[in-house]
């Protein structure tokens, strides 16, 4: 499995997802570079929560990660990706779209920061449209 395209996702969903992914018990982990997650309608907290995994280094292939109209991304979610770009868990990753999403000026803070930490890393397309920043 090389993309993946999860909709309407609450909080729980996108742990799950998350979890199962750095578990070691599914072969598109490894795969998986691709990944469309729009309309998350769960909490800060549980976006941090599933990207904290990706930071464990369950998505090493990732390279397209698109947030669109994922309201529950917000500054807490954003820090958490930034996380897993600044220890090379996701060094592949080349395009981000956090369009419409709730993140502000903490976590574009931290995304560039992780960016300019992490040399090897290079974001060549980044959305921001109708963010708070």
């Amino acid at each position: 499995l090389e993309s993946m395209n999860v909709q309407s996702f609450d909080g729980a969903g996108l742990l799950r997802l998350m979890e199962s992914l750095s578990g070691g018990q599914s072969s598109c982990s490894a795969t998986l570079t691709t990944l469309f997650i729009c309309h998350y309608y769960g909490s800060d907290e549980e976006g941090e929560a599933s990207w904290r995994a990706v930071a464990a280094g369950a998505c090493p292939r990732l390279s397209h990660l698109t947030l669109t109209g994922s309201r529950g991304v917000g500054d807490r979610t954003v820090k958490a990706i930034a996380d897993a770009v600044r220890v090379g868990a996701i060094d592949r990753l080349r395009y981000i779209d956090l369009a419409y999403t709730s993140m502000g000026d903490e976590g574009l803070t931290a995304l560039k920061s992780a960016m300019v930490e992490r040399r090897t890393s290079v974001l060549v397309d980044v959305t921001f449209a109708g963010c708070k920043v």
